[in-house]
């Protein structure tokens, strides 16, 4: 059983020995090819010459790439799925629906090629990436008036997070007082989608004396520069400190010569400041590994960053894919058209420089002058309307250079020949569209015939390889990882698609860009033949059906770039079924019984109009009557309502009137006991005069005695 140090070792020694990595061959012809699609200079420049770079590479580039997108994304769909038997029908239509959607729509399907071509074009191969992407989305929902079931409800949800929560009472015309909940929550949803992104051909690695096709290759690697943040984000690493700053460059030359535009500033540490911005190699390795020792290597997909083995899964969570405009037989890495135009571009800019040196010095040339018979300061000053000071008129004398002429413009000639014989961009170029792909003997005659040959060859390697290897990876990663139905909108109609309803049910092959000829002959011939189907349609003669004349007229509507056929015509199968023909006699018949049906209908329906009226009468003079003892229903609560109010307002009264009487008797009763108090008081005082005075009286007889 392999350790995690085994593992590391075994997978740092394929890395460094890898083919793109850092200095290598590889590495250095494509940062070549960057170096002249730019136009940055050759580095032979002599100062005060021309400095002239033709952009050969960047025209021969910028002029198949139009062509190349047209193929591909001219039509409503890149690829289209074909069922292997009767049953298959429906599922294959359903998988091409739903492929081309999550290429086009849920990824930014026309950048993606545009990028992955280009970097073909250019850099010898492009890449393109396919994985799965789980992700969290987060909705806002508010509710109010909510029974105390419904909001126990709510909040069961695991899914489910309270933001704002309050209560309310509410009391009904009944007198009953319900508690009733506002609340707004949000709400947790796992989610997942297929993406497909470009990859920077300098990011991808592949192990010595690689061979096509790519998968087969026993190791490949995504290395790139990750921030410390994003691998937090991704659930890789908790903490920062676990990855170490690495001493590695941040970018081989290669990549140095892809952003050598872009503006930087190296004297900013913003790593200290934010220990999450820090950036560090992670490389993304799949290789066969028999890890468990069982004598068995799996496939792993082993993720790495630092010294540290972030993740080691069982299987390829990702697809690489590639492609390359000129194949080389079993090699990966093909030609690039880079390739076939740079040293044209040298030759072409050095031919160029020669001219433009030579009108230089035909206009500013070289003199030879007298010694001490000029004056060297007005013979160095070259301006308009000058004067050169001389001591005698032959003193000064140029040296005419020949001038080129001619042979220097017929070599540019020449050079422009080789160009348009290599790479079949000419300046008649017409375009091309996606009918030059037709595999059939026409067209594959057509395609040897015509002067965009190589354009169109270019765009068959394409199709062949990586772009059918592409949308097989997309259909793959939905079998594999959708696990419940998705709703999307097609052809202007909601569709419930379900991938693992295909899965191991049906084969498939994939077809990019079909039919024959460019835009103006499809055209002409899609013309021609809606003529003899309509000629054919009117003289009874029976080869063509509906879904035949439907199907030119989707065609044609590829060939004008009119994406959306679907809402300009109706399959014919989507159509109501039309009645069986009868015969004429059976129909006179028909018609006659019809008509007098329509008679006896109408007298029928005329008295039963008349019925109908009368009892529409009857219905609203019944209901005239019900409103009339409603009224006086209504009319005698009222009048009862009135009376009750009128006892109340009596009663009310002569409630008050008692109020009153026993507030006054209350008040009298109280008055009294304070008199009665005071009696008191009076009573007692006067008891404790007599007292004392009794007192004094007997004290005095005492006294007397």
């Amino acid at each position: 059983m392999m350790t995690e140090t085994e593992i590391r070792a075994l997978l740092d020694d394929e890395i460094r020995g890898a083919v793109g990595y850092h200095s290598s061959e590889l590495s250095s012809q494509r940062q070549t090819a960057l170096e002249y699609y730019y136009g940055n200079a050759f580095g032979n420049e002599v100062e005060g010459r021309s400095s002239y770079v033709s952009r050969d590479v960047a025209d021969t580039i910028e002029w198949i790439m139009p062509s190349l997108m047209r193929i591909f994304t001219g039509g409503d769909t890149i690829v289209r799925f074909e069922p292997q038997g009767p049953e298959d029908e429906e599922n294959a239509k359903q998988a091409t629906d739903y492929v081309n959607y999550i290429f086009q729509r849920q990824n930014d399907g026309f950048l993606t090629l545009y990028t992955w071509f280009k970097d073909a074009l250019i850099s010898k191969n492009g890449f393109v990436k396919v994985y799965w992407e789980e992700y969290t989305e987060y909705k806002t929902e508010n509710y109010e008036n909510l029974t105390d079931d419904e909001f126990a409800l709510i909040m069961q949800d695991d899914s489910v997070e309270a933001v704002e929560h309050s209560e309310d009472a509410i009391v009904d015309p009944m007198g009953v007082t319900t508690r009733v909940h506002s609340l707004k929550v949000k709400r947790k949803a796992q989610n997942g989608k297929c993406c497909v992104v470009p990859v920077p051909p300098e990011e991808v690695l592949v192990n010595k004396n690689p061979v096509a096709p790519f998968h087969k290759n026993r190791f490949r690697c995504h290395r790139r520069r990750v921030t410390i943040g994003e691998l937090v984000e991704m659930g890789l690493i908790e903490s920062p400190d676990e990855i170490p700053a690495d001493n590695e460059d941040n970018f081989n030359e290669e990549r140095t010569a892809r952003h050598s535009f872009d503006e930087t500033d190296d004297s900013l540490d913003t790593d200290a400041k934010d220990p999450l911005s820090r950036e560090v190699w992670v490389a993304e390795c799949y290789r066969k590994l028999d890890v468990d020792g069982d004598g068995i290597a799996e496939e792993r997909t082993i993720v790495m960053a630092g010294n540290k083995i972030l993740s080691n899964e069982e299987g390829y969570s990702a697809h690489l894919i590639t492609v390359t405009p000129i194949i080389l037989p079993h090699k990966l890495f093909g030609m690039s058209v880079a390739d076939l135009v740079m040293d044209l571009q040298l030759l072409k800019s050095t031919v160029f420089r020669q001219i433009l040196d030579n009108m230089y010095l035909a206009n500013n040339g070289r003199y030879m002058a007298l010694d001490g018979m000029v004056n060297i300061d007005d013979l160095l000053t070259s301006r308009p309307g000058g004067i050169v000071r001389v001591k005698t008129f032959d003193a000064v004398k140029p040296m005419q250079p020949p001038l080129l002429g001619a042979p220097a413009f017929n070599l540019l000639e020449y050079i422009d020949t080789i160009k348009e014989n290599r790479t079949g961009v000419t300046r008649y170029n017409q375009g091309l569209d996606a009918n030059s792909l037709n595999k059939t003997a026409t067209g594959i005659n057509q395609i040897m015939s015509a002067a965009q040959a190589r354009v169109e060859l270019i765009a068959r390697v394409f199709a062949e390889t990586g772009v059918k290897d592409l949308f097989y990876a997309i259909l793959e990663n939905v079998q594999k990882h959708q696990d419940h139905a998705k709703v999307i909108r097609l052809r202007n109609e909601w569709v419930n698609m379900d991938p693992r309803e295909w899965a191991n049910k049906f084969d498939l092959t994939v077809t990019v860009g079909l039919g024959t000829g460019s835009k103006e002959a499809q055209l002409a011939a899609l013309n021609e033949e809606t003529q003899f189907q309509l000629e054919a349609m009117k003289g009874g003669l029976p080869i063509v059906t509906p879904e035949n004349m439907y199907n030119l007229r989707m065609k044609a509507l590829e060939a004008k770039n009119v994406k959306g056929g679907d809402l300009f015509y109706t399959h014919p199968k989507d159509m109501p079924p039309a009645p069986p023909q009868q015969d004429p006699a059976i129909v006179k018949a028909q018609m006659d019984a019809e008509v007098n049906m329509q008679k006896i209908a109408a007298k029928t329906e005329g008295d039963q109009a008349k019925l109908m009226h009368k009892r529409e009468m009857d219905v609203e003079k019944a209901a005239l009557e019900r409103e009339k003892e409603a009224f006086k229903a209504q009319m005698e609560r009222e009048k009862i309502a009135l009376e009750q109010e009128r006892e109340l307002m009596r009663l009310a009264a002569e409630r008050d009137k008692l109020q009153v009487e026993i507030a006054k008797a209350q008040e009298e009763l109280k008055l009294r006991r304070e008199e009665k108090a005071v009696d008191v008081a009076v009573a007692r005082e006067k008891n404790a005069q007599d007292a004392e005075v009794k007192k004094e009286q007997t004290k005095a007889k005492k006294a007397d005695d």
